[in-house]
């Protein structure tokens, strides 16, 4: 068995994940300690290398005709949750992870006609997992949907677009923001 190194823990165990069977050819793959407020550990990864299908979406994002904003270069240290809840500093998988730092960390769920800069939006898939994340930046009076938010798509840019794209399905969003509880 090979010896893998997560988040500070050596194991034994060969793990094979999504992640890798969807990034063949990556060989050095780091974690970093990532915990939630309670410190539980946040399963994490940080790639150095592109995978075909991040350079296939990343020209997809520039030859589009949308009114998007891409801020940054491709960059496959980091995904979308990574953005949202680890600082740009890894990428997080979605499946389990995202729910336990909305436990732990204390997100709770914001109504669309209430929510603020700085809240954040999850798109959930069909089955409960989530898919994508982003910070929103401004809000619309008008319509939460033409909200903007901040986020990363897949390993490829980060960018500026509106809540609802056609990217990730609008069906199944949740608005999130971090409930402050004062203690001394």
């Amino acid at each position: 068995m090979e010896r893998m190194e997560i988040a500070g823990e050596v194991t034994n165990e060969v793990k094979i994940s999504m992640v890798d069977l969807l990034k063949p050819g990556v060989e050095e793959r780091n974690s970093i300690i990532v915990q939630t407020r309670l410190r539980r550990n946040i399963v994490n990864y940080q790639s150095k290398e592109f995978s075909c299908g991040d350079l296939i979406q990343a020209e997809e994002i520039r030859r589009s005709n949308r009114d998007y904003d891409v801020r940054t270069e491709i960059d496959p240290t980091y995904n979308c949750h990574g953005l949202t809840f680890a600082s740009r500093r890894t990428a997080i998988p979605g499946i389990n992870e995202v729910a336990k730092i909305l436990e732990d960390d204390g997100y709770v769920p914001v109504p669309s006609s209430q929510i603020i800069a700085g809240d954040i939006v999850i798109y959930y898939s069909d089955n409960g997992d989530a898919e994508h994340s982003g910070l929103l930046l401004d809000v619309s009076k008008i319509n939460p949907l033409l909200s903007k938010v901040l986020s990363k798509w897949g390993h490829a840019f980060e960018v500026v677009h509106p809540v609802a794209t056609p990217e990730y399905s609008c069906r199944n969003i949740k608005f999130y923001r971090m409930k402050y509880e004062h203690r001394i």
